[in-house]
């Protein structure tokens, strides 16, 4: 595809804010996300009649982990704060039946996270959002190749962070998980807490700069041969903007407005790039230093790494 064509694809639907704020995350302390992560242990016990007072806490580098009775996992990611919470049923236990309504499942989540509080934790410039509900299936085949009727195993249902108006884009927010008659089997949390006031209100680069920039990442990526790719059928979702989720693994001091683009490429090879790049002049967030190193950095530097 040439880049004319991929730009004007790549733009398209997109309708885009001229300015957005650079805010600063608040981070708890490893006694504060414990603590918290205790409140959620009891809460996910007292839903499921499950007694989690016998927990057993390890400290394993940068998470703290808790094994809970009957199979049940806890954690907390000090880098992120992310947080993960397993009751212990098994996966192949549980299994939603056909004449169940996934229209149901929607609803169960919902409840559980009004009962757990996850809309309470929430700044003032922020809201949480509901985005789809997944689907986890299995199937199998026999010894001669036959194969056996799949099953659906849990559904999950996916809610997205917002923040001054803008989504944080990356895995899941909030994500909840739950078995046959709505039986919660986890919920796993990757909420941000910003300051009130952003440090910096900053002016977006245009949506077409920031398509040719993509289109570059991609010509490094086929070592500048994208555009020559043979018999390549290629699907572009429009821009997303939005503040950039770094990951359970690292630490967030700011968030800062990013373009966000999904892009597959199907030729003998079929293979799918997300592709991120800085959404302001001024690079906030480089994005392959570890989580410890400062935000700021040289734009020079932070250009070499905005490949998501």
């Amino acid at each position: 595809m040439q880049e004319a064509q991929f730009i004007e694809n790549l733009c398209r639907e997109t309708d885009l804010p001229g300015k957005a704020e650079v805010l600063t995350v608040r981070t708890a302390s490893a006694e504060d996300q414990t603590r918290e992560l205790k409140r959620l242990i009891g809460a996910v016990g007292r839903i499921g009649d499950i007694e989690h007072d016998r927990s057993d806490w390890v400290r394993l580098g940068d998470r703290t982990i808790a094994r809970l009775p009957l199979g049940g996992l806890a954690e907390v990611h000090h880098a992120s704060g992310a947080m993960r919470v397993k009751t212990g049923i098994a996966p192949m236990e549980q299994l939603i039946g056909t004449s169940e309504k996934l229209d149901k499942f929607k609803d169960f989540a919902e409840g559980y996270a009004k009962t757990l509080g996850m809309f309470n934790a929430l700044g003032r410039h922020e809201q949480l959002d509901f985005e789809r509900l997944w689907r986890i299936k299995a199937a199998a085949t026999d010894r001669k190749g036959k194969k056996v009727h799949e099953v659906l195993c849990r559904t999950v249902a996916a809610y997205r962070q917002f923040s001054h108006g803008l989504p944080i884009l990356g895995g899941a927010s909030l994500a909840i998980k739950t078995a046959a008659k709505g039986a919660l089997d986890s919920i796993a949390t990757r909420l941000l807490t910003t300051e009130p006031e952003p440090i910096a209100s900053v002016r977006l680069v245009d949506a077409a700069d920031a398509a040719r920039a993509v289109y570059r990442q991609l010509e490094g990526r086929f070592g500048g041969q994208f555009a020559s790719v043979e018999k390549a059928k290629i699907n572009l979702e429009p821009l997303k903007l939005g503040y950039l989720h770094l990951g359970k693994r690292k630490a967030h001091r700011v968030l800062a407005p990013h373009y966000l683009a999904y892009i597959q490429v199907e030729a003998e090879e079929a293979q799918a790039f997300q592709l991120v790049t800085p959404a302001t002049e001024v690079v906030w967030q480089p994005l392959c230093l570890s989580g410890h190193d400062s935000p700021i950095a040289s734009r020079s530097r932070a250009d070499r790494c905005s490949t998501g």
